[in-house]
């Protein structure tokens, strides 16, 4: 599965990918498990260097790797046609797991609003990601058509101007620049994704590795020196000034330091040729529901990691592997028993027959208005 393959009809499966994906979901559960549930671990005063390790390894990988799960999207969507399943799947993905928090949280605690939040997820913002995501999916036809080889050049053009407005400048001055909103960041790093991917772009691992541990340090060292090393008045004052925080590149997924370290890991793992493609193909298939599963908050807080742990805050470093890993486990079960249900609801239905007439017809309309752009009928 690894080598060199052409842009299209790409059949057999990236088990680099999946692997990534495998890494990222054990950081993602890493992440929120500390924020809901074991934040002693990352202050250096109580823990050490224990606490370093797991925020740097760990915990500091918790928002870039929303950045890498969107390039691997992208990267397998950019030149694929709409698909109205694709909306409908995510969707009801996210409502299966929001509306059984909602009732399981208004069945105990009696919490009608929040109940009623959790049946409308994509537009509550239960998970966040998924509602950029899905607003992603919406418009990528028209990316799309901007990755199409005539519209290339002009691409690239336009891509390079948003790269510098949104990525470059903010870096060096957060409180400069037009700033986007998620599902604009992404739609950039679409075409970007995009780009590499039409032009065939080929780096070293090596230097991918080097983009990697250049923008993984530079957060890491920003968060950790921030409050510890800078002692400065005026220093502070003027990192004040350009709007610069502890959590900064942690926080924006469009600064250069996020974006290098998604990209160069990215690069990293692709059309790696790994052993265990069907147990890696497996996990993968439910990191949705991993996500899901980690972030969605109930009543009284982390819905996985506090309301149904029943368990103590971990007092050792295994306990707290142990979480995670077990977070992970509950995903990846639930995710692909969910996969077999919605596969035989829809076959039984017949609904996947509905969506493949609506696909043909979008898609067809879409290469006839190809068409008359190419032949001067649009303006």
């Amino acid at each position: 599965m690894g080598g060199k393959r052409g842009c299209r009809g790409e059949k057999s499966r990236d088990t680099g990918l999946d692997a990534l994906r495998l890494l990222c979901m054990l950081m993602l559960a890493a992440y929120h498990f500390i924020n809901f549930y074991g934040r002693q671990y990352v202050n250096f005063a109580d823990n050490g260097i224990k606490a370093l390790i797991i925020q740097n390894f760990l915990w500091g990988g918790g928002r870039m790797i929303c950045n890498v799960f969107f390039f691997i999207s992208a990267w397998h969507l950019c030149e694929k046609d709409f698909k109205v399943e694709r909306l409908f799947k995510m969707w009801a993905s996210v409502l299966l797991y929001s509306a059984a928090a909602g009732v399981y949280s208004y069945a105990r605690y009696g919490g009608f609003l929040f109940l009623v939040r959790h049946l409308f997820p994509l537009e509550t913002g239960q998970v966040w990601y998924v509602s950029a995501y899905i607003a992603v999916l919406i418009v990528s036809p028209l990316l799309n058509i901007l990755l199409q080889e005539k519209n290339l050049n002009r691409t690239r053009r336009i891509a390079a101007g948003l790269f510098v407005i949104q990525c470059v400048v903010p870096t060096f001055y957060p409180r400069a620049g037009i700033r986007f909103s998620t599902c604009g960041w992404f739609c950039l790093a679409y075409l970007i994704i995009g780009i590499i991917k039409k032009e065939r772009i080929r780096i070293n691992r090596r230097v991918c590795l080097l983009m990697f541990l250049s923008g993984w340090i530079s957060c890491i060292g920003f968060y950790n020196g921030y409050d510890y090393l800078i002692k400065n008045e005026r220093i502070m004052a003027l990192f004040t000034e350009l709007g610069f925080y502890r959590n900064v590149y942690f926080a924006d997924l469009a600064s250069l330091p996020c974006f290098f370290s998604a990209l160069g890991l990215f690069l990293m793992f692709r059309d790696l040729n790994l052993p265990g493609g069907g147990i890696l193909a497996y996990i993968s298939a439910a990191s949705v529901d991993v996500y899901i599963v980690s972030s969605l908050e109930g009543y009284t807080g982390g819905l996985a990691w506090v309301e149904l742990s029943g368990l103590a805050v971990p007092d050792r470093i295994y306990k707290y592997y142990i979480c995670i890993c077990l977070g992970i486990v509950i995903g990846v079960v639930l995710g692909n028993i969910r996969e077999r249900v919605y596969n035989s609801v829809m076959n039984t239905l017949k609904i996947r027959n509905i969506f493949r007439k609506i696909d043909e017809r979008i898609n067809r309309k879409t290469v006839e208005d190809r068409f008359r752009i190419n032949h001067g009928g649009l303006k």
